[in-house]
Order: C-alpha cells, then structure tokens, then sequence
C-alpha cells in the first residue's frame, strides 16, 4: 500500500476498492511465490521436515502414540510426491487473506498521514 500510495503525483487517500484490490493481487503473487519456493526446497532437499520430527522423536524417552501415528500419517502424504493441489489451495486462502487485511490496515494510516499533510 505504501508503494502504491507514492506512485500518485498528488497524495490522494485510498479507497477501499484500491486497498482491497492490493491486497489481494498482493496475496496472489505472494502465493505463487510461496509455492514456488516450497516445490524448490523440496526438489533439494526431499521431506525435510519428517527427518527432523524423527531426529526430536528419537531423543525422546517415551513418544506417545498420537505422536507416531500423526508422523505415519504425514510420511504416507509425503511419499506420494509434491502435493501441488493442497499447498496451493493453503497459500491461496491464507496469503490473500492476511495482505488484504493489511492493505486495509495500511490504508488508515496512510489516509490519516496524508489528511494530516494537508
């Protein structure tokens, strides 16, 4: 919101259409950014994540049974590739979601920066 507040010649508060319209584009390439990088990490590096939940499970003394079939149930989603469909769906839901709220947020304190201004 802020760079798109200084590509005005004259400073003009935003509407609420501008705000809403930043934030969610904002949000979209932030998902396809998101998503972007997470299919590189795992094109390097495989299931990080699992090895590293076995690695704290291991220097436990007693893991509880909820824990080791929450991790069975994850190894088997993640064995059968780079789920495409469910990390896309969660970057597009939350990350407009949250850049939509701050472009609004944004928005009122740049509108009572520049009312303040003139």
């Amino acid at each position: 919101m802020f760079y798109y507040s200084r590509l005005n010649p004259e400073p003009e508060l935003i509407t609420p259409p501008s705000a809403v319209t930043v934030g969610i584009v904002t949000g979209l390439f932030g998902a396809f950014f998101a998503v972007s990088l997470e299919w590189i990490f795992f094109e390097m590096f495989g299931p990080w994540q699992i090895e590293f939940v076995k690695d704290i499970l291991q220097q436990m003394d007693e893991v509880p049974v909820y824990l080791e079939d929450m991790l069975y149930e994850i190894e088997t989603q993640i064995a059968s590739g780079f789920n495409w469909g469910t990390i896309l769906l969660e970057n597009l839901i939350i990350l407009p979601v949250f850049c939509l709220i701050g472009a609004m947020i944004a928005r009122v304190f740049i509108n009572k920066s520049i009312s303040e201004r003139t």
